[in-house]
């Protein structure tokens, strides 16, 4: 009578108990967010505190170099003075590839300005994914605290009841006790600081799991992150600076003499010669002598030379990296589909419906199946919080998490962010 009385109560307070979980599953579902409406919000945020660097304007288009006006005086004497107005000529050529060069410097000042700038990316997924995984689990550990206090309470009354009970079991089940809320009041503050982070008030605010990425499609992803590679920014900002190398070599190249160096108007007065003979025109073409500065060339296919090696040294170095975070990466999944399988196997549920229907049910070991049930839930939560977490540190290892990227990479889909 006795047993059967506290199995009534065990199954009494664990419907009470799901029926309360589900009036507050229920109220929590009052706001809605999602993985999207998070990461939009941060790319808005981002845009609201870039400001745009203010750029030099560039050499216009000029034909005339320099002017010039003289006059000379034949004997000091003030009649047969001589006047020239002479205009030298600029190299235009010069200029327009001096002005891409100039272009091609403040594009890379930008991008670098642009790159160096910390958008957070990565600890707003995070974020995300830390808030996922304590929804997940505090529902699974705020029913392990009712079941291990309902377990206390029935090892005290069968002690009272028993003299051959220890009291050590009695004492475990309070450690045990502790130690489990101490974890539920753990995911209770990461929540709360979860929050925090996202400047949500709302407490009550659920995160929806709708298109969210699964553990097949983050493989599929990481098998074509390879690709990524073109566009990671170390890599950009190396390809902008051999660019820039190559256009310098252009200037360099163009930076001879002006053909055409000046043309002139000289008035020489005398008063014995008619007006047209006075005045005289001329130009001044440079026969092209000056050769190109080859040391100035051999120095800058040299520095572009050590850039080239650079960039094959990031790309080695990104490709080890991927490879070592991917290797990590499979194990995590391939442990996850191992106790995935095993638990299958294991089918506690089935055990659990075989016990209910047999003659020697307990309270005790009823107790203990249920917590056995929640514990390898949990270990499969945690295997796979780490999956997520090592797929996020990945992707940030090599800047693809990037909010300029558009990407939302916990989508099932890779949606677009904006």
């Amino acid at each position: 009578m006795f047993r059967s009385f506290l199995l009534r109560l065990f199954s009494q307070t664990s419907f009470f108990f799901l029926l309360g979980l589900s009036i507050c599953s229920g109220a929590m579902a009052q706001q809605n967010y999602s993985s999207q409406s998070i990461l939009q919000k941060a790319v808005n945020s981002l845009g609201t505190s870039l400001t745009s660097i203010k750029t030099p304007n560039l050499p216009q288009k000029q034909w005339i170099d320099q002017m010039e006006f003289r006059t000379e005086f034949n004997e000091l004497d003030l009649v047969q003075q001589e006047y020239t107005f002479r205009m030298r000529f600029k190299n235009d050529k010069l200029r327009q590839q001096q002005n891409k060069l100039f272009e091609m410097q403040l594009n890379q000042i930008a991008n670098e300005s642009r790159l160096s700038r910390d958008d957070q990316a990565a600890a707003y997924y995070e974020g995300i994914v830390d808030w996922y995984f304590v929804q997940k689990k505090q529902p699974l550990y705020s029913k392990k605290v009712k079941l291990i206090e309902d377990k206390n309470k029935l090892e005290m009354a069968l002690f009272r009841d028993d003299e051959n009970l220890n009291f050590n079991d009695v004492l475990k089940v309070n450690d045990r006790l502790k130690e489990i809320k101490t974890d539920l009041y753990a995911l209770t503050n990461d929540r709360l600081n979860i929050f925090t982070q996202f400047s949500i008030k709302d407490t009550s605010a659920v995160l929806s799991d709708g298109n969210w990425i699964g553990v097949e499609q983050i493989k599929n992803v990481i098998a074509k992150i390879d690709m990524a590679f073109d566009s990671h920014p170390d890599l950009g900002i190396q390809k902008d600076r051999i660019a820039l190398l190559n256009q310098e070599y252009v200037v360099e190249q163009n930076d001879v003499d002006n053909i055409f160096d000046f043309a002139q108007i000289k008035y020489k007065i005398d008063d014995e010669l008619p007006i047209q003979r006075e005045l005289s025109f001329g130009v001044s073409i440079v026969i092209p002598y000056k050769q190109v500065d080859q040391a100035s060339l051999t120095k800058i296919e040299i520095e572009k030379l050590e850039e080239q090696i650079k960039q094959n040294d990031i790309i080695q170095s990104l490709q080890s990296e991927l490879n070592a975070e991917r290797t990590e990466l499979m194990q995590l999944i391939d442990k996850h589909s191992f106790l995935k399988n095993l638990f299958v196997e294991e089918n506690l549920e089935l055990l659990k419906k075989e016990y209910l229907a047999s003659d020697q049910l307990a309270p005790v070991p009823l107790l203990n199946l249920e917590l056995m049930i929640i514990d390898r839930k949990i270990e499969l939560l945690e295997v796979e919080e780490e999956i997520y977490q090592q797929y996020i540190n990945t992707l940030d290892n090599i800047d693809a998490l990037r909010l300029e990227n558009n990407v939302n990479y916990l989508d099932q889909n890779l949606a677009p962010i904006r």
